[in-house]
């Protein structure tokens, strides 16, 4: 039996996925969650697209997870995450062969990256954004007084 003949599999490669690449991001695991992630979704598009539409459907999951990387850390009004969220449930989407598939795979996306959020629980959080984003005249005296 072809594991990837369940229906049911796309949301398991695909919430993996997910998960991994957010969860490199709020935690500093040094790229192993990023390569975990980079695997399952690249194994996602391969077994469901031939190779000209695997490039471009893997180009346009990551500039989703781009853009709601910038929208959290840069300019913080949820613009560019909605659209980086449309565009990561659009790729895993289209890439589907079954309605059924990707719905599947749609969910996974979604639960993969609500679930990345429990990291933060479990790991040392990442410093590099408290590093460049700017602080206000009261965290500035907490942080020389301390």
């Amino acid at each position: 039996m072809d594991i990837f003949s369940s229906d049911w599999i796309g949301f398991v490669i695909t919430g993996l996925g997910t998960l991994f690449l957010l969860g490199e991001v709020w935690v500093n695991m040094r790229g192993f969650f990023a390569l975990l992630g980079i695997g399952f979704i690249t194994v996602y598009f391969s077994v469901y697209l031939e190779t000209g539409s695997f490039i471009i459907m893997l180009i346009i999951y990551f500039v989703g997870l781009l853009l709601i990387i910038l929208d959290g850390k840069l300019i913080n009004d949820g613009t560019l995450a909605t659209l980086g969220l449309g565009c990561m449930l659009t790729s895993v989407a289209i890439s589907a062969p079954t309605l059924v598939i990707g719905l599947y795979a749609v969910i996974g996306v979604l639960v993969g990256g609500f679930s990345s959020l429990l990291f933060l629980k479990v790991f040392k959080h990442r410093d590099l954004w408290t590093k460049l984003t700017l602080r206000t005249d009261s965290q500035m005296k907490l942080v020389i007084i301390q």
